[in-house]
């Protein structure tokens, strides 16, 4: 990807990314939209998401969700929208052929909504549906219930979706509030990949967002992490197994240590050859899923571990994965481990790029988060520096007996016990 992208900034603040390709009939447009849920407060946490909802409902130029998505399917494309706790991504995928009218669709959408009240009223109804569906299913809900452990008292530990009387209570008039507060230009990014001209591009993704305002780039309240013991949240639900999410604070994706963390992450549980997913599922037969994972924000983050047990093996578990943690603090890894490690990691960014889609999301991301790019050959080169001491040092800066967080989905009522499980690391 090297010297490949052009990165724009246009008259009302908007950057726009470029990367030509000229080796698929894929375009991939990526909007992104800097905002999500750590951008609101307690009165209207859910907002960004019931928006993202709304501005697919239709436009004066295209008057429902019917008429914008059969014009999707018309031009062969796929279409959508999320939202996570730093932003709202709104992205198409089709043959470059039409791209002049995947910009003409995104722009509409996205500056032109029409907010018609029987619409909101009917995504109301279906983020409560969907609110529902997460809280019945343990091995989605148990990030919800672990990243409030973590972040309570912050926005960053809002859900995304929001919560029932939140949403009830979210107005016509709310929904357009915040969108033009914080829709605006300067905190947009477009990232597009496929087979395109950097100056064309330019000029048409001016043509078709000049309506939108510069307005302020928005920022969010700041995490202080200041724990000063072992944290346990128990969600009581009468369930065949015990769904649990140990994990505990990290760093920021600023942090130097950012590229270690990641090494350390496939090391302990982040494929099928990993330590944890060979000892707790291969080897000992006490989980079917298993998984590890880093979540790192512009101010804060941290490292969990997940998996499904039987009710009276969640100490097991627990302890099994505590001897991972300081195996990894004791022991440096050998170099056989370390590097089939790296290679893994060069696999996965390589794979994550190899279409216009992938480039699109990865350089959106970057632009987003960190304002500047990294490209995958220099985050390849950084992984190749990594060291046992390294890893070492950084499961030395995180396993803290006071980062620890143990969230857990079951029958379990009393959380002494897991307190004193969580005491009891060293």
């Amino acid at each position: 990807m090297k010297n490949k992208y052009s990165r724009v900034i246009l008259d009302n603040g908007l950057t726009l990314l470029v990367f030509p390709m000229d080796s698929t009939r894929i375009l991939s447009i990526d909007i992104f939209i800097r905002g999500g849920s750590r951008y609101e407060t307690k009165c209207n946490n859910g907002i960004s998401h019931f928006i993202e909802h709304v501005l697919f409902k239709g436009t004066k130029k295209r008057h429902d969700a019917f008429t914008i998505s059969k014009e999707v399917d018309e031009l062969g494309g796929d279409f959508n929208g999320l939202t996570g706790q730093e932003y709202s991504c709104f992205y198409i995928r089709l043959l470059d052929e039409h791209f002049e009218n995947a910009l003409d669709i995104l722009s509409d959408i996205l500056l032109n909504s029409s907010f018609n009240e029987p619409d909101i009223e009917i995504e109301r109804k279906t983020i409560l549906e969907e609110i529902k569906m997460r809280k019945d299913s343990p091995e989605s809900y148990i990030w919800e219930i672990y990243n409030n452990l973590l972040y309570n008292g912050y926005p960053l530990g809002f859900p995304i979706s929001g919560e029932e009387k939140i949403l009830t209570a979210l107005s016509k008039n709310n929904l357009i509030a915040y969108w033009k507060k914080n829709f605006t230009a300067s905190n947009y990014v477009i990232s597009i990949a496929g087979n395109v001209d950097i100056d064309k591009t330019a000029s048409m993704v001016n043509k078709y967002f000049t309506g939108l305002q510069k307005g302020r780039i928005i920022n969010s309240l700041p995490v202080k992490e200041k724990q000063a013991k072992p944290a346990v949240s128990l969600y009581y639900k009468k369930t065949e197994q015990t769904n649990l999410c140990l994990g505990t604070r990290a760093f920021s994706y600023n942090d130097p240590d950012f590229i270690a963390l990641d090494v350390l992450n496939i090391i302990l549980g982040a494929n099928t050859s990993s330590r944890l997913f060979t000892i707790l599922r291969e080897q000992k037969g006490l989980a079917y899923s298993v998984s590890t994972g880093t979540d790192l924000f512009s101010d804060a983050g941290n490292f969990s571990v997940n998996a499904g047990v039987a009710h009276k093996n969640v100490e097991t578990a627990v302890k099994i994965i505590f001897d991972e943690f300081n195996r990894l603090k004791k022991e440096k890894v050998l170099k056989e481990e370390l590097d089939k490690v790296k290679n893994c990691i060069t696999g996965y960014i390589y794979m994550a790029i190899d279409s216009s889609t992938g480039v699109a999301n990865y350089l959106g991301r970057q632009e987003l988060h960190l304002k500047k790019i990294v490209l995958p050959e220099q985050r390849v080169e950084m992984i190749k520096n990594i060291t046992s001491e390294d890893i070492q040092r950084v499961a030395n800066r995180i396993f803290i007996k006071n980062n620890l967080n143990l969230a857990l989905i079951g029958p379990q009522k009393n959380k002494s016990s897991f307190h004193k499980l969580l005491n009891n690391f060293d």
